[in-house]
This record gives structure tokens, C-alpha cells and sequence, in this order.
């Protein structure tokens, strides 16, 4: 099963560009460090509900 969190976000931290943008908009900037850390709340969250 293709896993787009591996794929996108720690394929790039493991480069070495956890401070490296990864999303860019008018408001902010979001790096992959960023979506890595939200990415494992939002799984840490899934399992608590079981």
C-alpha cells in the first residue's frame, strides 16, 4: 500500500531538509518538520480512538 506521509514527508527529513519548506502560501510557510510533527498528532489521535 503506497504510504504518502513515507514517501513525502520522511523521505525528506531524512535528506536533511526538516527546515526546508515544503508548503508554501500567502499566510505561512510550513516545513517538513512541521508536517511530520502534525502527522504524527493526527496518527497519535487515530489510535486513541481505536
Amino acid at each position: 500500500m503506497y504510504n504518502l506521509a513515507e514517501d513525502f514527508i520522511d523521505r525528506n527529513i531524512s535528506q536533511g531538509l526538516k527546515d526546508k519548506p515544503a508548503f508554501i502560501d500567502p499566510l505561512r510557510t510550513i516545513t517538513y518538520g512541521d508536517l511530520q510533527k502534525a502527522s504524527c498528532q493526527v496518527a497519535s489521535g487515530l489510535v486513541s480512538l481505536g
